[in-house]
């Protein structure tokens, strides 16, 4: 089953490209009666008509009941949504915390249902809702690999939103201001007197995100005493000291201290992200017709002392052949490569491990990322082999072409 998904989602150009496709593989398989997907849009309270049936609904046979009473999948829904986790019913589990949707489910003539995340980076991008005859299902190996089935597709949904972005004919650039001292690069811009100029953010665990940042007008020593004398369970390490002017490049771990992190989470892709004596600058871009709105509300949820300072539409400019071959490389990270292989890299990059000489050991960047030595180095050369396999294998398709020979 996951093969032929594989090969679907590699393809996928558009979100509604694999809706139905994938409830099709799923049901094909006999192990589903019944597959649908349902959008979910972040930060938004699930209701009755979000979860009813849509075009992407798929039963195995026409004589399986399509259950369209979503209302019994509400709780469980918002449930899977806010834990990021699988929720399911059997017939023979008594203790369920779902048991009006259990019964629901039995009477539908199934023996169990369960709600997977459709899920990137703790956003969740759709609800995949699977019905089965089978007894025994759900058990920890199949929601394993249920987990790891929804997480791919969240890959790809994110990779496509990211997409609708860079590619959009019309986009809406936002620039946000905020002096909130809520966030770590604020409260240190201004304490210090500085600029920070935040290159990466990358997630290392579930609650830590390391930040590749450069800073300007203060010794790396000041900033140091800062990050050990605030409450803010920061982890720091230098990567590159400069004494006229003062500053360098560091690494930061935080527990979702920054403006940008919201904003990326939201959908956004970040363009600039500075911080100059307390007040920061960040701007971002998300499609035109965009809920720029609900947006801007969620960021100021997390950090009240930011504005929304202008908002720009525009066409993005032809893009060049240069641009293309950028677009290849990074159609190749964001689909072939794992969510670790893709951390990695950035952190490898962003760390100046591949300077000369290096900026950081493979032990440092992998302590940062709460990984062994080995397992960075074992994921680093996969990612690195599997770009360059990717990248030339394309190139060679291309040279094969006829027209190129014409």
């Amino acid at each position: 089953m996951f093969e032929p998904v594989s090969e679907l989602l590699n393809s996928a150009t558009a979100g509604e490209d694999i809706e139905r496709p994938i409830c099709e593989l799923l049901t094909d398989t006999r192990e589903y009666q019944y597959a649908r997907i349902n959008e979910y849009t972040p930060k938004t309270e699930l209701t009755e008509s979000d979860l009813e049936e849509g075009s992407g609904a798929v039963a195995a046979t026409e004589s399986v009941t399509r259950p369209i009473q979503s209302r019994t999948e509400v709780a469980p829904a918002a449930v899977a949504v806010e834990t990021a986790e699988i929720q399911a019913v059997r017939r023979n589990q008594r203790d369920s915390r779902f048991e009006r949707w259990r019964a629901y489910t039995l009477e539908q003539g199934f023996q169990g249902g369960a709600i997977v995340p459709l899920a990137h980076r703790d956003r969740v991008y759709g609800l995949l809702v699977l019905y089965t005859d089978r007894g025994e299902a759900f058990l920890d190996r199949e929601r394993t690999l249920l987990s790891t089935f929804g997480e791919r597709i969240g890959q790809v949904l994110h990779s496509l939103a990211t997409e609708r972005i860079l590619h959009a004919d019309e986009v809406a650039e936002l620039t946000f201001e905020s002096t909130d001292s809520g966030s770590f690069f604020v409260s240190a811009s201004e304490r210090l007197d500085c600029t920070i100029d935040i290159r990466d953010t990358i997630p290392a665990s579930d609650e830590m995100l390391v930040h590749y940042a450069s800073i300007q007008g203060a010794s790396l020593d000041a900033f140091g005493d800062f990050t050990e004398s605030a409450d803010w369970a920061a982890q720091l390490r230098q990567v590159r000291r400069t004494e006229d002017p003062p500053g360098g490049d560091v690494e930061i771990g935080l527990c979702r201290q920054s403006l940008a992190q919201t904003l990326v989470t939201e959908g956004a892709v970040v363009t600039t992200d500075t911080v100059t004596d307390g007040r920061a600058e960040i701007v971002c871009e998300v499609p035109l017709g965009s809920d720029i709105k609900s947006l801007v509300t969620r960021v100021q949820e997390s950090f009240p002392e930011t504005t929304l300072v202008s908002k720009r539409e525009y066409t993005p400019p032809a893009k060049s052949d240069a641009y293309a071959v950028g677009q290849v490389l990074e159609d190749i990270f964001e689909t072939e490569l794992t969510d670790r292989q893709q951390q990695i890299l950035r952190a490898a990059m962003y760390g100046g491990y591949f300077n000369s000489p290096r900026k950081s050991t493979a032990t440092e960047l992998a302590d940062a990322l709460s990984l062994t030595q080995s397992t960075f180095s074992y994921h680093l050369r996969n990612a690195q082999r599997t770009l360059f396999e990717q990248l030339f294998d394309r190139i060679q398709g291309q040279n094969q072409r006829p027209d190129r020979h014409a």
